[in-house]
């Protein structure tokens, strides 16, 4: 089997394996989002931008679309769950919270399980159709595979930095700033551990040494940043730890910081919608932020900079990828 069906054919047993778990449930939507499917759906949705710049576009672009209205169904599952979670705990927003967030979950939830049932993804119908189009697709031999997988990667980290530098991705804009820049750095990520193997990274302790902030206990120990060992002789594209460490540290700590703005915006907007504006409250809330709510976009461009000109991290991932692929 080449090694590009086997990537797809990983996170479609997985896929399936949530849905069988999901078969009997009668709230199909809420166990599908609780079994962690959105990090599968986001592997194939990795998959599926990386082959439709080197195979069939039209083809893998539709698929992607499939996996991504799923996906999307799940992150806005999350988002209203996750501030349901927060704003309830507080007595005087727990009706309003109710309301605003756990309602628009539940008929998130219900749309999900309808979806699931109705377009084809419970009876394995979707997968099984997807599945026969990877096994009739003709795939580049092995070599011009891993090469073109490669530029993929280095194309993402070159628009990404092309799009910062020329202010189309400002920290200064959470949603299209911080977040984007965030997810389009993550896409290199997925990509690598979604390539089953096929990117390897290779330890530098001295360049861990020079790049130690990045390369905390809690980004190495990461089993995001753990790759699965490459089978037989198969070529890899090998990435210095300490540039992919960095990559993950970002990642975070960008999240961290747009959760921040999202949970404040969401804070201000839920305790009005209750009627109980007051400043106690208010210094409640800001006690569980782990930075300023007001200085979320200073600090994200004081990062982003340092990634990107002092650092030159998507420059460093960059060069190591094509050192691999000639």
């Amino acid at each position: 089997m080449a090694a590009a069906i086997e990537r797809f054919t990983l996170q479609i047993e997985a896929l399936t394996a949530i849905l069988s778990k999901t078969k009997n449930q009668r709230e199909k939507g809420k166990s599908f989002y609780k079994n962690k499917a959105r990090d599968v759906l986001f592997r194939l949705e990795a998959l599926c931008r990386v082959y439709r710049e080197i195979h069939d576009k039209k083809m893998f672009d539709t698929w992607y679309k499939k996996f991504k209205e799923l996906e999307d169904l799940l992150g806005v599952m999350d988002y209203h769950d996750s501030l349901y979670l927060e704003f309830s705990k507080y007595k005087e927003l727990k009706g309003a919270s109710e309301k605003i967030y756990l309602e628009k979950y539940e008929a998130e939830a219900k749309y999900l399980t309808d979806v699931l049932r109705e377009q084809g993804w419970q009876n394995g119908t979707v997968l099984k159709e997807f599945d026969d189009f990877l096994t009739s697709a003709l795939w580049k031999p092995e070599e011009e595979d891993t090469q073109a997988f490669g530029l993929v990667m280095c194309n993402e980290l070159d628009k990404v930095v092309s799009k910062y530098h020329d202010g189309e991705l400002s920290p200064y804009k959470l949603e299209e700033g911080i977040h984007e820049f965030r997810r389009r750095i993550r896409w290199v990520s997925i990509y690598a551990t979604a390539s089953n193997g096929l990117v390897q990274l290779r330890e530098n302790q001295m360049l861990e040494k020079e790049l130690s902030k990045y390369c905390t206990p809690e980004v190495v120990a990461s089993p995001f940043n753990v790759m699965p060992k490459q089978k037989g002789m198969r070529t890899s594209i090998v990435i210095q730890s300490a540039g992919f460490y960095a990559l993950s540290w970002l990642i975070s700590e960008l999240a961290m910081l747009k959760d921040t703005g999202f949970r404040f915006e969401n804070f201000l907007h839920v305790m009005n919608a209750s009627g109980k504006v007051n400043g106690d409250l208010k210094k409640k809330f800001l006690a569980t932020c782990q930075s300023d709510p007001l200085k979320v976009c200073e600090n994200a461009e004081i990062l982003m900079d340092q990634f990107i000109y002092r650092d030159m991290i998507p420059e460093r991932v960059r060069r190591d990828i094509k050192r691999s692929i000639g």
